[in-house]
């Protein structure tokens, strides 16, 4: 007579995660799409820069901003994960 082994599937409760962490990556979303949105709006005006026959060249101030906020920011994160060790590198929380 042969059985059948069942197994349940248990998936683990992750916590809710570091309020702190959770508020510095929401940030560093928010710089993303911000420099998404410059970087876009750039190439928009270089389009048409080119179309009127200006070959200018362009330098954004406002995206090497973002550019280090979000820098800034990533540290932030890494330094707190180091210090507090409230999650793992590589996972998910």
């Amino acid at each position: 007579m042969a059985t059948l082994a069942t197994t349940d599937v248990v998936t683990p409760v992750l916590p809710a995660g570091c309020p702190q962490i959770l508020s510095l990556r929401e940030q560093a979303k928010q710089l993303q799409e911000k420099l998404r949105h410059t970087r876009q709006r750039a190439r928009e005006h270089e389009k048409q820069d080119r179309r009127s026959g200006h070959r200018t060249s362009h330098s954004n101030d406002f995206e090497l901003f973002l550019q280090r906020k979000i820098l800034k920011t990533s540290l932030l994160i890494a330094r707190h994960i180091a210090e507090h060790r409230c999650e793992e590198l590589g996972k998910a929380g």
